[in-house]
């Protein structure tokens, strides 16, 4: 795929953000992944006794978990003395799981990084893989996004806390069928104005048909904070994607008046173009009302292509590029799930083995077209049918505008009351969009808590 190196390169260069539900599967007609030359070691094959591996994921599916088990055999046909017991908890409890099992000694050797990765982290309950990925040939083919993922949670700068199995970034989904009817050209490149108008245009309620999937439950914050971001310029930026919160000037991003701007705006796109019901709508729920037509526009990760493609006529959808704002800049999700070798392990050497083989090229190729996921690995992304045609070539146009998109990571990383800041934040925005409160209430509410914190701890991206 033309130009990808480049675009992760601009696009994703140090991001971070939370990872996301996995699509369903995609049947590219492949039965097993290709062992990568150099990942086999002598020690893993034949004789000796049997050792057992006991791999956590915390996202699970029925596609995910097949394409592991798919990589887990062909990597135990080739090395006869070990067996990997893949532990596929229910989702919703997956995080929880994993530190519970982490606390009471209970083996695990590899966990998903999911949700709470942090909590792993901060209890010295995972250990860094540098020294078991020297000499890796893999390092060679890895994307810089694959690459700035492995040491984004290492305070010095090295240390290397997982390999990524794949990313996600965001789409603009729109429907072509309901735009045909309405016969509106879409803009070749889009703005978030774009969006709105468009949306009101195809919006009919009286007929159950509404502009845009608006996101007003679990993480609907998110949906504010992307377009927050895309109206600022240059100049009111902190120029570090971990303090997003931070202006410039060490001042809070809610005092801007562009805060006020986008949040008005935000609540346009559910009053004007969403249905009533989309204040409480997840993940699950947007999806569907893009598939059924219900909603003409949908924002969402590049998971959701797997679920077009396999539940939608190809002639009905298609994907644009991220909308930009006021500013001129568009705002880009980079995020990430990853595998993580524990500090409790008995057999490190290994666990490293397994992980290395499992993020060979032609594995994780295997396993991002089973899941939906990017690839890790540029020479997946340029030679890769799969991925260099239909609607991932956006991920190419895109690129030859990526110097307009900002990627959002976390408003403070180290702050401690950043693990606490999106708690309430759901439930207040909810309040506004329902006239409960008023924007500039709500804005002096965040920005007061910031201040607050960055006062008792300091400016921490200065360190």
């Amino acid at each position: 795929m033309k130009n990808w190196k480049r675009r992760i390169a601009l696009l994703c260069a140090v991001s971070i953000t939370v990872v996301l539900f996995v699509g369903c599967g995609h049947n590219t007609g492949q039965e097993e992944p290709v062992s990568a030359p150099g990942t086999e070691q002598e020690s893993g094959a034949g004789g000796g006794e049997t050792i057992t591996l006991r791999m956590i994921d915390s996202l699970a599916s029925e596609s995910r978990t097949a394409a592991l088990k798919t990589i887990i055999q062909a990597y135990e046909k080739e090395h006869s003395r070990i067996k990997i017991e893949l532990i596929s908890p229910p989702t919703e409890n997956a995080d929880q799981k994993i530190q519970q099992m982490l606390m009471s000694n209970e083996q695990l050797d590899i966990i998903d990084t999911g949700n709470g990765f942090p909590v792993c982290l901060n209890n010295g309950w995972v250990q860094p893989l540098n020294a078991y990925l020297e000499g890796w040939e893999g390092m060679d083919t890895l994307s810089d996004a694959a690459k700035s993922r492995m040491t984004i949670y290492a305070k010095n700068g090295t240390d290397i806390w997982c390999i990524p199995y794949g990313i996600y970034q965001k789409l603009l989904f729109y429907r072509v069928d309901r735009f045909q009817e309405a016969d509106i050209t879409p803009p070749e490149v889009w703005t978030w104005q774009d969006v709105y108008e468009i949306g009101v245009k195809l919006t009919q309620p009286e007929n159950g048909k509404y502009g845009f999937a608006f996101r007003g439950g679990t993480r609907g914050q998110f949906e504010y904070d992307y377009l927050l971001l895309s109206y600022l310029g240059d100049d009111a930026l902190l120029d570090n994607e971990s303090y997003r919160g931070f202006t410039s000037d060490g001042g809070s991003i809610y005092r801007r008046p562009e805060a006020l701007e986008a949040l008005e705006f935000y609540k346009k796109l559910y009053t004007d173009c969403s249905p009533e019901d989309s204040i409480s709508w997840g993940f699950t729920e947007m999806v569907q009302g893009f598939m059924s037509g219900t909603c003409a526009m949908l924002m969402q990760d590049n998971d959701v292509i797997q679920s077009c493609e396999s539940g939608l006529d190809p002639a009905v959808w298609t994907a644009a590029m991220v909308p930009l704002g006021p500013s001129g800049y568009g705002t880009q999700s980079c995020g990430f799930g990853g595998w993580a070798l524990t500090s409790k392990t008995d057999h490190p050497e290994e666990a490293a083995d397994f992980l290395k083989y499992l993020s060979s090229a032609e594995n994780n190729g295997y396993f991002c077209e089973q899941t939906g996921l990017l690839p890790i690995h540029t020479t997946t992304l340029e030679s890769n049918a799969y991925f260099s045609s239909g609607v991932y070539n956006v991920f190419n146009d895109m690129d030859a505008i990526s110097e307009k998109y900002r990627i959002f990571q976390s408003w403070g990383v180290d702050y401690t009351f950043a693990a606490t800041f999106g708690t309430d934040r759901d439930e207040y925005l909810q309040k506004y969009l329902k006239d409960q409160v008023e924007a500039s209430d709500l804005l002096d509410y965040w920005a007061s808590s910031w201040e607050k914190v960055a006062e008792e701890e300091g400016q921490l991206w200065q360190k």
